[in-house]
């Protein structure tokens, strides 16, 4: 009997380690993901009015384009990062602030 409880308590930690690792690959991959390309495109879309030449379009979302941006760089910078992806989120916030004062 005892031997069944122990084997069904193992079995219950292993489980809950297995579903904690599940829904942090959920939240820190591809929820990741998704804000990498979300931030992908307002960085292409200002690069196209730019190239455009099109200063009102890019001064009227000016604002809207920064604060979605920072956005999704305070929810991409609360996942869990590896030292390599850390140097290059860092890299990309010095790079997006250079790019807000331009």
């Amino acid at each position: 009997m005892g031997l069944i409880l122990a084997t069904n308590f193992i079995d219950r930690n292993n489980f809950k380690r297995v579903q904690d690792s599940v829904s942090t690959i959920y939240e820190d991959r591809l929820v990741a993901k998704d804000l990498i390309y979300d931030i992908q495109l307002e960085i292409h879309e200002k690069e196209l009015l730019i190239v455009l030449n099109n200063t009102t379009a890019y001064l009227s979302q000016k604002n809207k384009a920064q604060d979605e941006l920072n956005d999704s760089m305070t929810q991409f910078s609360t996942t869990k990062l590896t030292l390599e992806e850390e140097k290059v989120f860092n890299n990309l916030q010095t790079e997006l602030a250079a790019l807000f004062t331009l």
